[in-house]
C-alpha cells in the first residue's frame, strides 16, 4: 500500500502543476493591463495626412488625431508612442502588435469586422475631386475616360471600388491610378500624369494652403456618401476599444473635441 502512495505522489505533483500552469495561462495580461501597467500604448498612423496626422523623418508627428488621443489618453495618464506605418499594410502591423491602435484616416467595414474591433466613430469624411484651374473637368460628368489618382487601400479607393457608378465606371479603363501618398497623387496631377486626384476634402484643403497652391487647383465635390473615421483595435482588445470610446465621449463632453476642430480645421 505504501509504494502504491508514492507512486501517486509524483502524478498529483504533476496534475498540481498543469492546473497551476492552465490558470497562469487563462490570467494572461490584457492589453489593456499591459499598457495600464507601462503608462504607454504605440499607436500607428499615416505620417502624410495633413490636418489629421502629419510628420517628418525622426520628428513628433502633429494633427487633429494626435491631439485628440493625446486628449483622451492624457485622462488615463498614459504616454502615446507614435508609429508611422506604410499605409496599405496597416492591419498587419496591428495584428502583428506592432501597433496596439490604428489611429489614421481609417473607416470601417464588413471585411474588416471580421477580425478588427472600432471605436465610435470620431469624425465625417467628404471625397472630392482636385483638378487644375484650367483643366475642362467642373464636374462628375466631365469624368469620361479622364485619368484619375487616389491613395491606396485608402478610404477614397474604397468609395471608388464600392460606388463604381460614380467614378469607376466612366473613367480611363475603369481604374484608378493608385500611389503610396496622397502628395504623390498630386506632384503627379501637376505634372500632368493624371488629370483628376480623389481626395479626402480636409486633406485637400490643407494641401493646397500649406503649398500656397490654391490659385492652382480646383476641388470639386463629389455625390459620393460621407465616410465616418474610426479607431481600430485587434478583436481580442474589447476592453482597450471601450476605453477609448469612453475618452473621446469625456474629450466631447469637456468641450476640448470642439477646440481642437476649430484649431485643425479650416471653416
Amino acid at each position: 500500500m505504501k509504494n502504491i502512495k508514492f507512486l501517486f505522489l509524483p502524478f498529483l505533483l504533476i496534475l498540481g502543476f498543469l492546473s497551476l500552469s492552465a490558470c497562469g495561462l487563462n490570467q494572461k495580461e490584457s492589453t489593456w493591463d499591459r499598457i495600464k501597467d507601462s503608462k504607454t500604448i504605440t499607436i500607428g498612423y499615416e505620417a502624410d495626412f495633413a490636418p489629421l496626422t502629419s510628420s517628418q523623418k525622426n520628428e513628433k508627428p502633429v494633427g487633429f488625431n494626435v491631439a485628440l488621443a493625446e486628449a483622451v489618453f492624457k485622462n488615463y495618464d498614459i504616454q502615446i508612442n507614435w508609429k508611422a506605418l506604410d499605409w496599405s499594410a496597416k492591419e498587419k502591423a496591428l495584428q502583428e502588435g506592432k501597433v496596439d491602435l490604428v489611429w489614421g484616416p481609417y473607416t470601417a467595414d464588413k471585411t474588416r469586422e471580421k477580425t478588427l474591433l472600432f471605436s465610435q466613430p470620431y469624425l465625417l469624411a467628404n471625397a472630392v475631386l482636385l483638378v487644375t484651374k484650367d483643366s475642362d473637368i467642373h464636374n462628375i460628368g466631365d469624368m469620361h475616360n479622364i485619368a484619375v489618382g487616389g491613395q491606396k487601400a485608402s478610404a477614397v479607393y474604397d468609395l471608388f471600388s464600392n460606388y463604381p457608378h460614380v467614378l469607376k465606371n466612366i473613367v480611363k479603363e475603369n481604374l484608378m491610378v493608385l500611389y503610396d501618398k496622397p502628395s504623390q497623387g498630386i506632384s503627379s496631377l501637376m505634372a500632368g500624369e493624371i488629370q483628376a486626384m480623389l481626395l479626402d476634402q480636409k486633406y485637400a484643403k490643407t494641401y493646397l494652403q500649406e503649398h500656397q497652391l490654391q490659385d492652382k487647383f480646383n476641388i470639386l465635390n463629389t455625390p459620393y456618401p460621407q465616410k465616418e473615421y474610426v479607431v481600430a483595435a485587434r478583436k481580442k482588445d474589447k476592453e482597450l476599444i471601450n476605453r477609448v470610446n469612453k475618452g473621446l465621449e469625456e474629450v466631447h463632453q469637456s468641450g476640448e473635441f470642439s477646440e481642437l476642430s476649430r484649431q485643425w480645421f479650416q471653416p
